[in-house]
């Protein structure tokens, strides 16, 4: 009886020990959770962040998530998860990498958000669903998830306008916008009127000179080359179908008869040698949003954020606690 009692009490001692280790398991911090994920479920998304960065990676995850609306976006986040939110936007056949210079240079107590949006990168690509009030929707659909009921929203290029669509049709969620290299108006103007005929012609694969002859019409100064070819790369990912639909659509749009309507700050900020837009339009777009801030950099083009990315920092961080301070955020 004695050796069957204490048989008994070890099995359970044993029982016990297993019960404890599978406990301790479960308290695994969310952060290790995500990393955890980012390894098992997209092993590939490490490559590409050391592949891409200009120096050390600047996210602190990188994750996929699919959205009520059935579009799965892959994202990074790095910063204070509980410090103000700030979503980027990257510009036309860029991804979340467009930001890496960016990034890791601003100042304060920021939490950074930055998008893939459909159709490039690693985010899905569906057939349809190209026009900016898709991507604002899936913007929507993305704080949603993330129970983010607003964000400061930092849009490049096509990344701009998306930010500008969304805080016309959600302006509840936005507490400010920084428009890097915005276009004010699509349809009339000649060069990117031009570029629609073109991309019009394309076929997949996508031609990797025009690919490359695009990234590089963005920029003035020059920035690492192996970074812009790392960029030309993510450009060559996007396929024919999304060029021309995302030009198309914003071809058709025109928001400047409702940027009066935005009451978001603004923090617009133009390079004075960018081939999409002029100094006089990005005067006139600047003045139609009331309490919007312009500021030009000289000798810059289009690609703003990678050829002064310092200034950009500077100015952008700036603009971050200025908002941060006047809504009490996060």
């Amino acid at each position: 009886m004695d050796s069957f009692a204490k048989k008994y009490f070890m099995q359970i001692r044993l029982l016990l020990q297993v019960v404890m280790i599978f406990l301790a398991a479960q308290t695994i911090t969310k952060a290790q959770a995500v990393k955890s994920f980012e390894i098992s479920g997209y092993p590939e998304l490490d490559e590409i962040e050391s592949e891409l960065s200009p120096s050390s990676s600047p996210a602190n995850f990188v994750g996929k998530i699919r959205l009520n609306n059935g579009i799965t976006l892959e994202y990074a986040e790095s910063g204070n998860p509980r410090g103000t939110p700030v979503i980027f936007l990257h510009g036309f056949t860029d991804s979340r990498h467009s930001f890496n210079y960016l990034v890791p240079k601003l100042t304060g107590d920021i939490r950074s958000i930055v998008l893939t949006q459909r159709g490039h990168g690693q985010s899905d690509k569906p057939e349809a669903g190209y026009k900016p009030e898709d991507f604002a929707a899936d913007l929507d659909a993305f704080m949603t998830a993330q129970n983010l009921d607003k964000a400061i929203i930092v849009g490049h290029s096509l990344g701009s306008t998306v930010a500008q669509c969304f805080a016309l049709n959600y302006p509840s969620k936005v507490t400010g916008l920084a428009l890097l290299a915005t276009v004010p108006q699509f349809s009339t103007n000649p060069a990117l009127v031009e570029f629609g005929a073109q991309v019009a012609l394309l076929k997949d694969p996508v031609d990797h000179a025009f690919a490359s002859d695009f990234q590089k019409s963005t920029i003035q100064i020059p920035i690492s080359a192996s970074y812009l070819d790392s960029l030309i790369n993510e450009t060559l990912k996007v396929p024919s179908l999304v060029w021309k639909s995302v030009i198309s659509g914003l071809l058709e749009v025109d928001y400047t008869p409702r940027l009066k309507t935005i009451k978001a700050p603004a923090l617009v900020l133009y390079g004075d040698k960018d081939n999409f837009s002029s100094v006089g339009d990005q005067h006139k777009f600047s003045a139609a949003i009331a309490g919007s801030t312009l500021k030009v950099y000289e000798g810059v083009g289009h690609a703003i954020h990678w050829e002064d990315p310092d200034q950009t920092a500077i100015d952008l961080s700036a603009f971050i606690k200025k908002i941060t301070q006047i809504n009490h955020l996060p």
